[in-house]
């Protein structure tokens, strides 16, 4: 998955004012803002396998967040990893060595504590799964058993069993 067909897919995931009916009015603002991207003014050319640092790069996802998983605005590097977001309050990013998405240690910038994703490609298909699961619970389309089974079987997405036990907790 590309950096656009990701805002895409995010786009159509937007829901209607009216899915919200018996829900609270700030709460369908604060959630459909949380789905917000905007294409940044300069673009810049970012490889189509580089998927999340092209949407770093070239759209305005500040408010973007899907689950636990938010996104900062910036791209921050050092020798090992490209980070560029978070899952909960730890930082999320591209190991330069395996390509893999991961949850780094807020106390040790150079400690992995979990392995979220095989790619970015695949790390953004996964996160317009959970997208999409999250809105069938919200909008009580499914009930939470479902929901959780629906979760743990996205390891698949995230690119293997090795993936499984990160997804289990979301």
């Amino acid at each position: 998955m590309t950096a656009s067909e990701f805002t895409t897919a995010i786009q159509s995931l937007i829901p209607s004012k009216d899915n919200f009916y018996n829900l609270p009015k700030d709460f369908m603002e604060i959630y459909i803002s949380q789905l917000s991207i905007r294409k940044k003014g300069n673009s810049i050319d970012v490889p189509p396998e580089d998927a999340v640092i092209d949407l770093v790069m070239n759209y305005d996802v500040s408010n973007l967040t899907i689950g636990i998983f938010s996104f900062k605005n910036e791209l921050i590097e050092n020798d090992n990893f490209i980070f560029f977001g978070t899952r909960e309050a730890f930082p999320i990013a591209i190991s330069k060595k395996s390509k893999e998405i991961v949850e780094i240690d807020w106390a040790d910038e150079n400690r992995v504590i979990s392995f979220i994703a095989k790619n970015q490609s695949n790390f953004l298909c996964l996160l317009i799964s959970i997208e999409e699961l999250n809105q069938k619970l919200t909008f009580g389309l499914i009930d939470s058993n479902i929901y959780r089974d629906a979760i743990v079987s996205l390891y698949e997405i995230a690119g293997g069993i090795k993936y499984k036990n990160q997804l289990e907790d979301l």
